[in-house]
């Protein structure tokens, strides 16, 4: 049998790869003693653009017999040494490693390692499997930067890991996860209107800098906040408005109601930074978590000076 198994569905080296407006679905990698890496993609080296794509069920698989030194690395994607990655307006459900336990199993949505990557509207939910335990997204090293990104009820799994690197999330939600929200090992980790809510093993794990964000248990950074942030539901996390707040989608496909209670995560993002897409009635800042300055976040209330013209 081979030492080693790379992309069940794409495998790609040293290539310019662009995927759009696709789906890889039930791939599988299997491997009784040696290496797995990425179920559904595999880059090494070149370039990755990745859109509007949907991954579901695609897992790696170790037969609960693993060697001392085999590895489990991404139910769904996998990076290494790329020089440039974006996945953009793309969703993960229900990916996993499974069966080769909890310090050889990682990233049940992606395993990023020496790659420079930016991940933008991306939705990972009940990804990852009991017998990992080891993150959705799993930084070993390198940078990524992500925005508005939800990791949500992750099955035995930390929403994320970061290992080693730099990892910086602006306006992205971290909730319900069966471990922790965000465990941070050495790398450098700067957080932004964020929300680490409901994670079975609290919220931030390590060190990392944080700011204008609601973090369950309490995080020191200024704007942090650490009351409920009022979800609206478990299914699309938006948080609540009494003057609108987006039901039965993530970024689209939904409709606007409105709710008893406003989150106080509404209107409550750092000052300085701008939200021209949030949609209107605005209040007067950007909004924490995964919808932030997007079409759907919960709109606010209108602050400021009344004038009245007679």
């Amino acid at each position: 049998w081979a030492t080693s198994c790379h992309g069940a569905g794409i495998a790609a080296v040293n290539a310019q790869t662009t995927i759009r407006d696709s789906r890889f679905h039930g791939n599988v990698m299997w491997c009784r003693h040696y290496d797995l890496f990425g179920a559904a993609l595999y880059v090494s080296g070149g370039t990755v653009t990745v859109e509007g794509v949907t991954f579901t069920n695609n897992y790696v698989y170790g037969e609960n017999e693993s060697g001392p030194s085999a590895n489990a690395f991404a139910g769904a994607v996998h990076m290494t040494s790329v020089k440039r990655v974006r996945i953009a307006s793309s969703y993960f459900f229900r990916n996993r490693v499974t069966d080769f336990g909890a310090t050889m199993g990682r990233g049940a949505s992606l395993y990023v390692t020496g790659t420079t990557g930016v991940l933008s509207r991306v939705i990972m939910k009940g990804e990852g499997d009991v017998d990992n335990g080891r993150g959705a997204v799993f930084v070993a090293n390198g940078r990524l930067w992500a925005t508005n990104v939800l990791a949500a009820q992750s099955v035995g799994e930390n929403g994320m890991i970061c290992q080693a690197g730099n990892v910086t999330l602006v306006n992205a939600t971290l909730a319900g996860n069966a471990l922790g929200g965000l465990s941070n090992e050495a790398a450098t980790v700067t957080m932004r209107n964020a929300v680490v809510w409901g994670n079975t093993l609290g919220g931030i794990g390590g060190n990392a800098a944080a700011t204008y964000s609601c973090v369950q248990g309490g995080f020191a950074g200024t704007g942090n906040i650490s009351g409920d942030p009022l979800f609206l539901d478990t299914k699309h996390y938006h948080p609540k408005s009494t003057v609108g707040v987006y039901t039965n989608g993530y970024f689209s496909d939904g409709t606007w109601a409105g709710a008893a209670q406003m989150s106080p995560t509404v209107d409550a993002g750092d000052p300085m930074d701008v939200y021209p897409t949030e949609a209107s009635p605005s209040g007067p800042r950007i909004n924490m978590g995964y919808d932030g300055n997007t079409e759907t976040a919960s709109k606010g209330l209108l602050k400021g000076t009344t004038f009245c013209f007679l």
